[in-house]
């Protein structure tokens, strides 16, 4: 919000100027984000198979209203990160944590798998910079945004299952937490 970027598209050439500005009010150390170590993290949101067979095979309408599905619960589980997730070290160097006052994140939204079979699923880039009023701009917590990926994974299924449902009227069996479904970090570290 005090960006003003809250529910903006990021278009190629901002997320690249993003990147490569060293003056950005994100940068307070004056070294461009892309050449900082951890820059980013890359958090997944998979959707399961059966759902992304649905997204494949399914009438234009239908393709709309489980991309709709997805962004609302990926949209809905990174609210929830922000409220819980995303925390500051205070500036004193006491082991104490303070609230941030959001986060800046990137989503991108994905139709198949590295091996083109139909895996939906968006890939969120969140900054490694957040606001605080004790900090201005500094790097977030991990351990705090990597604590709580098993409530958000929980929330994501949750809310999925919901819009699906309300959407398209299809229905969910229990089955056991398969690896696929869950909300995690890319294998892959963003760095210089």
């Amino acid at each position: 919000k005090a960006l003003g970027l809250e529910g903006s598209v990021v278009h190629h050439q901002e997320f690249l100027s993003l990147l490569g500005d060293p003056d950005s009010s994100l940068n307070a150390s004056g070294v461009s984000i892309a050449r900082r170590r951890h820059a980013f993290y890359d958090v997944i949101f998979p959707l399961p198979k059966s759902v992304s067979l649905l997204f494949a095979l399914g009438s234009s309408t239908e393709r709309d209203l489980v991309v709709a599905a997805q962004v609302e619960s990926r949209d809905e589980t990174l609210r929830y990160l922000e409220r819980h997730g995303i925390w500051v070290r205070e500036p004193t160097g006491e082991r104490r944590f303070l609230r941030a006052d959001g986060m800046l994140w990137a989503a991108f939204t994905h139709r198949v798998s590295r091996s083109d079979d139909p895996h939906l699923h968006s890939h969120v880039l969140i900054a490694n910079r957040v606001s605080s009023t004790a900090r201005r701009w500094s790097t977030l917590e991990f351990r705090s945004l990597h604590g709580e990926l098993r409530a958000a994974s929980a929330i994501h299924a949750a809310s999925l299952r919901y819009g699906l449902s309300e959407r398209l009227g299809v229905s969910f069996r229990d089955r056991s937490a398969r690896h696929s479904d869950v909300v995690g970090f890319s294998d892959r570290v963003i760095e210089s």
